[in-house]
C-alpha cells in the first residue's frame, strides 16, 4: 500500500497563516452578500441579498457595489429580516432607500442583532390615514445598531415612529444610535415618536442631530415608554414639534433619563390645554440626570414648563444653562409630583423665562450654587444660591463637537457667560460629580478660575472647533477582493491537485 506524506504547506498557505487568515480564523456559518443593483428584486438586489443573510446561519454581511448618489426604491414592501445580520452601507450620501410612502424599508423581528451604517432613509413609511409603525424601521425583540446614517422626510402615517418602532415583548434589546441624522420625519394625528418610539428596551443614543421632526400627540423627535433606561449624550435637538415634550418625551417607566453635553433649541410644545414640556417632558420615569446640556429658544403653547416639565419624577440638573424659553405661566422649569420627588439644581442657571423661572407643586426644589433669576414662589432651599441677571452671550459655535452623519451634520451650539456675569467662577467643585470637561468636551476644562462656572459653557476656554474626521466606511475594498482571490487560487489549486492524484 503506498502512503502518501503530507507534504509542506505551499508558500501561499504559509502566508494566509501567518497572517491570520486561516480557515480556523473563519466563521464556519458568516457569508458576506453584495448588492450590485438597485433593481427592487432578484439576483445582486438587496431584497435578494437579505433573503440570502436571512437564510445563511450566522452573522451574516450586508455590503454595496454601486455607483455614488444611488437609490434604491422598494416598490414591492418592506424587507424582512429575520437572522443577525450587519448592513454596511457606502455612506449617506452615496446611497438612498426609499419606498415612495408605499411602506416601510425593513421590519426586524426576533433577528437577534441587527447593524445598520452608511445609509440614508427618505420618503418611506405611509401617508395618513394609512398607518405604517415605524415608517422606514421596524424592530421587535432585536438589539438594534445605527450609525452614519440619515432618516429624512419619512413618515409612520396615523401610527408611532417617524422613522423607527423599537419594542420588545419579554425581552430587553439594546437600541444604540450614533453619528446619525434625523430630519422633517412624523407621525401623524394621536401618534407618538416623530422620528424614535421606543417602548422597553434600553436605548443609548450619542453624537446625533435630531431637526424638524413632529408628532400628533407627544415626542416630536423621541417617545420613550416603559424603557429600562434612555441615555443621550453630546447631541442636538432643534425645531422639533408635539402636543407635549416637542423634543422628548419619556413616560411610564422606572428607567431612569440621562442626557449630557446636549443642545436643545427651538422645539415647541403646541398643546393649549395644560401639557407642556418645550424641549423634554417627563412622566412617572426612574430618577434622572441632565447635564452639561443647554436649553433655549425653546416654548410652550400651555402652562407647564416652556423648556422642561417634570411630573412625579426626580431630577437632577448639574451645570445645565436653561435661558431665554417662553410661553409658560409656570417657568422654564415645572416640577409637579402627587408622591415624594426631587428637583435639584447643581451649579445650574435659570433665567430668561419672562415668569418665575421654575415653579414646582407637591415637592420642594433645592439648589447648590445655582441662579435662578425670578425666584417668585419657589423657596429654593440649599446654599450658594443666586438671583437676578445672568449676563449670558447668544446661543453660537463657541466650539467643541459637530455630530450627525458625515455630510449631514450640526455643531452643538452653546452660550457663554458674558465678561462679569455673575456666573463665572461661582459654581461648585465638590458639586461637579465626574466632570472634568464643559458641554463642548475635550479641550475645554470644567473649572478655568478659582471655581467652576454656573452653566454649560465655562467662561475663557477658548474657541476651537472639534470636528470629526470623515467616517471610514469599511466596503469589500482592495485588499478584501484581493484575499478573496488569493483563496479562490488557492482552494482550487487544492482542487487542481486533487485530480491528478
Amino acid at each position: 500500500m503506498n502512503v502518501r506524506m503530507p507534504t509542506a504547506p505551499r508558500p501561499l498557505a504559509s502566508a494566509l497563516l501567518a497572517a491570520g487568515l486561516g480557515f480556523a480564523a473563519i466563521p464556519a456559518h458568516a457569508a458576506t452578500f453584495t448588492v450590485s443593483t438597485t433593481a427592487d428584486a432578484g439576483p445582486g438586489s438587496l431584497r435578494q441579498a437579505l433573503l440570502d443573510a436571512n437564510a445563511s446561519a450566522g452573522a451574516d454581511t450586508v455590503v454595496f457595489n454601486l455607483p455614488a448618489s444611488s437609490v434604491i426604491t422598494l416598490s414591492t414592501g418592506e424587507i424582512d429580516i429575520t437572522e443577525t445580520v450587519t448592513i454596511t452601507g457606502p455612506g449617506a450620501s452615496n446611497l438612498t432607500i426609499t419606498t415612495n410612502r408605499s411602506s416601510r424599508v425593513f421590519a426586524m423581528t426576533g433577528a437577534g442583532t441587527v447593524g445598520i451604517s452608511g445609509l440614508r432613509f427618505a420618503n418611506s413609511g405611509a401617508t395618513a390615514p394609512a398607518c405604517a409603525p415605524g415608517g422606514a424601521l421596524y424592530s421587535s425583540d432585536t438589539s438594534l445598531s445605527i450609525s452614519q446614517s440619515v432618516f429624512h422626510n419619512n413618515s409612520s402615517g396615523t401610527c408611532a415612529g417617524g422613522t423607527l418602532y423599537f419594542t420588545s415583548e419579554g425581552t430587553t434589546p439594546t437600541l444604540t444610535v450614533t453619528d446619525s441624522t434625523f430630519t422633517n420625519n412624523s407621525a401623524g394625528t394621536g401618534s407618538q415618536g416623530g422620528a424614535l418610539y421606543i417602548r422597553g428596551g434600553i436605548a443609548n443614543i450619542s453624537r446625533s442631530v435630531f431637526s424638524g421632526n413632529s408628532s400628533g400627540d407627544t415626542g416630536g423627535a423621541i417617545y420613550a415608554y416603559d424603557h429600562a433606561g434612555l441615555t443621550i449624550r453630546d447631541s442636538v435637538f432643534t425645531s422639533n414639534t408635539a402636543p407635549a415634550g416637542g423634543a422628548i418625551e419619556s413616560r411610564d417607566t422606572s428607567g431612569s433619563v440621562n442626557i449630557s453635553g446636549s443642545t436643545f433649541s427651538g422645539n415647541t410644545a403646541t398643546d393649549t390645554s395644560g401639557k407642556g414640556g418645550g424641549a423634554i417632558a417627563l412622566y412617572g420615569s426612574g430618577a434622572s440626570v441632565i447635564e452639561n446640556s443647554t436649553f433655549t429658544g425653546n416654548t410652550t403653547a400651555g402652562s407647564e414648563g416652556s423648556a422642561i416639565y417634570l411630573y412625579t419624577t426626580s431630577l437632577t440638573l448639574r451645570n445645565v444653562t436653561i435661558s431665554g424659553n417662553t410661553g409658560s405661566s409656570a417657568g422654564a422649569v415645572r416640577a409637579e409630583a402627587e408622591s415624594t420627588r426631587t428637583l435639584t439644581l447643581i451649579n445650574t442657571v435659570v433665567a430668561g423665562s419672562g415668569a418665575p423661572d421654575v415653579s414646582t407643586s407637591g415637592l420642594s426644589a433645592t439648589g447648590t450654587n445655582s441662579l435662578v433669576e425670578n425666584q417668585t414662589g419657589l423657596g429654593l432651599g440649599g446654599s450658594g444660591n443666586l438671583s437676578g441677571a445672568p449676563n449670558l452671550g447668544a446661543l453660537a459655535n463657541n466650539g467643541g463637537l459637530v455630530v450627525g452623519a458625515s455630510g449631514f451634520t450640526s455643531p452643538i451650539l452653546t452660550m457663554l457667560p458674558i465678561a462679569g456675569s455673575p456666573l463665572i467662577d461661582n459654581g461648585s467643585a465638590a458639586a461637579l460629580g465626574t466632570l472634568t470637561t464643559d458641554q463642548r468636551g475635550a479641550g475645554f476644562a470644567r473649572v478655568t478660575g478659582s471655581n467652576p462656572d454656573i452653566g454649560a459653557a465655562e467662561f475663557g476656554s477658548g474657541v476651537v472647533v472639534q470636528a470629526r474626521p470623515p467616517a471610514v466606511v469599511p466596503t469589500l475594498g482592495a485588499l478584501g477582493l484581493l484575499l478573496t482571490s488569493l483563496l479562490t487560487a488557492f482552494t482550487g489549486g487544492l482542487s487542481l491537485r486533487r485530480r491528478r492524484k
